[in-house]
């Protein structure tokens, strides 16, 4: 049962107000949240990492950025996740979009927020959580193995979506 009773406020409205419908039907993200930050440089690639080799979950594949919830405000957990895992500070986040999936580990059904980021001059640090990273190519994700697939569709819906604009 959801035991956050205040209303969470972002820098997005949208995700102000989902954030706040899932509250109020009992969600809690500190137990079935998660966050994902897709990071793009300028030139159109992809950051991804490769998890440590030690890792209990996922040993040596790839994802991107992210992690739990610590804070019922999503926004923050991401930008937290963020500089822990890559070394990327920043004041803001955008959303993205939201994908459910079931945690590999306890069977339990989790909502991860994503988020996005274009960097320009910030190059990112490996954290003691990751073996190595890489910026790819849309077209090169297939080449990577994946902890999760949800991981990869979000990628691909990133880059869909901005071929287009």
């Amino acid at each position: 049962m959801n035991t956050i009773t205040k209303k969470v406020e972002t820098t997005e409205p949208h995700l102000t107000v989902r954030l706040n419908e899932l509250l109020d039907s009992g969600f809690d993200p500190l137990s079935h949240g998660a966050v994902c930050v897709i990071v793009k440089n300028s030139v159109g690639k992809y950051l991804i990492m490769q998890r440590s080799l030690v890792d209990l979950d996922g040993p040596g594949e790839y994802d991107i950025v992210g992690g739990s919830c610590d804070e019922p405000n999503v926004q923050l957990s991401a930008i937290r996740e963020l500089s822990e895992e890559a070394g990327i500070d920043v004041d803001h986040l955008p959303y993205f979009g939201e994908h459910s999936y079931v945690c590999p580990w306890n069977g339990e059904n989790k909502i991860c927020f994503i988020f996005h980021l274009n960097v320009e001059d910030q190059e990112p640090t490996i954290s003691h959580e990751h073996e190595t990273m890489a910026w790819v190519d849309h077209t090169e994700f297939g080449n990577y193995g994946f902890y999760k697939q949800s991981v990869i569709d979000s990628l691909k819906s990133h880059a869909e979506g901005f071929e287009s604009k």
